[in-house]
């Protein structure tokens, strides 16, 4: 085998909670994450030495600040391999989403390369790696809806959430994680979704009470300082999702819907306003 193409779907919290601050300054985490059906393209060709990378996109960096061409290095490294790779990348996922769009390429990476060079390393292994390059890294490798606890690096496999129609809105506000952890302030004070409650229902494939509990911890600080990512949300429902949060620390709003036919009519109509919507699934 000399190349290899592989997807790299789009990552969502249905419900997202922070829940502490370890001594290091990283934050710990519960989510219930799943995959979406949108998805970049990563294709990965053997080269005779080095890393390359092309991407279809202006806007993205083709050097180390890549994390699909940082996955590549710390994979090549690990391995101790001396052959090199070109790697292609195909954007779909817009960037400062919190669609994880970085994260899944990076993960996608090690995925082809590890079949591409035949190496048999296990997930495991490969989330080891991965959580080197972001926390969103391991959970990308497994590519299965699951509970993710502390700073990425605990993943526990759940109950699929089923096939539903998603309607996506990334409006043009792009918010750094960073500074969206800032502003959390105190843990105690914020509005925490009740995450126990989702895993119940879950269990249950009780869908229907799941989505009555979807929620983010990020909303509240955030929704206050961009009261139109609120608004977009409303309008969500508005137009019939079962349910409606932001992803990761935004600025995507993910909608969830019964029907498709009704979820094709709310992205109509939101995209006479909202340049970058997507009418998507979950997988």
């Amino acid at each position: 085998m000399d190349n290899i193409a592989i997807n790299a779907n789009a990552k969502v919290n249905l419900l997202l909670d922070v829940v502490g601050k370890r001594a290091d300054g990283y934050h710990e985490m519960r989510m219930i994450n799943h995959r979406l059906e949108l998805s970049d393209m990563i294709q990965c060709k053997k080269t005779g030495a080095g890393i390359s990378l092309k991407a279809d996109s202006a806007q993205i960096p083709v050097d180390e600040r890549n994390l699909s061409f940082k996955a590549a290095k710390r994979l090549l490294e690990f391995c101790e391999l001396e052959e090199g790779v070109e790697i292609i990348l195909e954007k779909k996922i817009p960037h400062e989403a919190g669609l994880a769009g970085g994260s899944s390429d990076a993960a996608a990476t090690l995925l082809g390369l590890n079949q591409l060079f035949d190496l048999g390393l296990s997930i495991e292994t490969l989330a080891q790696i991965g959580l080197t390059i972001g926390a969103d890294v391991p959970y990308c490798l497994h590519q299965e809806t699951a509970l993710v606890e502390g700073i990425g690096e605990k993943i526990t496999p759940l109950v699929s959430i089923g096939s539903w129609p998603v309607v996506l809105i990334k409006p043009e506000i792009g918010i750094k994680t960073s500074w969206a952890f800032s502003q959390l302030g105190d843990l105690n004070k914020l509005d925490h979704p009740d995450l126990d409650a989702a895993l119940f229902h879950l269990d249950k494939k009780d869908y229907l009470k799941v989505f009555e509990v979807v929620g983010n911890v990020f909303e509240g600080p955030i929704f206050s300082i961009h009261p139109e990512l609120k608004k977009l949300k409303e309008t969500l429902l508005e137009y019939g999702a079962l349910a409606a949060n932001m992803t990761g620390s935004g600025s995507t709003i993910v909608g969830y819907f019964a029907d498709e036919g009704l979820a094709r009519r709310g992205y109509q109509k939101l995209l006479l306003n909202n340049k970058c919507c997507f009418l998507t699934k979950t997988c």
